[in-house]
């Protein structure tokens, strides 16, 4: 959340700020769920379960942006990108 709250900040009106990461869980069948939580444990990939059971659209349109869209770019679910603008001017 801070991370957003500064990318708020500085991004001027009409911003776009795009994250590219793990699919959440939510988007992954349950088998690909584990074995993203497996390298949680197994594979020096401390933050995989927290980022994976994340909302980041929803943090993203709770901190004031709009425009919010999620989606995968490639087979699997990864990469997975969310998207959103900075509302208040055209975007870049």
């Amino acid at each position: 959340r801070e991370a957003f709250r500064e990318a708020w900040r500085i991004l001027a009106p009409g911003g776009d700020l795009v994250i590219s990461d793990l699919p959440p869980f939510r988007a992954v069948e349950p088998f690909q769920a584990v074995v993203l939580d497996w390298d949680t444990k197994h594979r020096g990939e401390p933050f995989f379960s927290t980022a994976c059971s994340q909302h980041w659209g929803r943090e993203l349109a709770d901190a004031g942006f709009v425009d919010v869209a999620e989606y995968s770019l490639g087979r699997y679910g990864y990469p997975w990108v969310t998207r959103a603008r900075k509302p208040g001017g055209a975007a870049a």
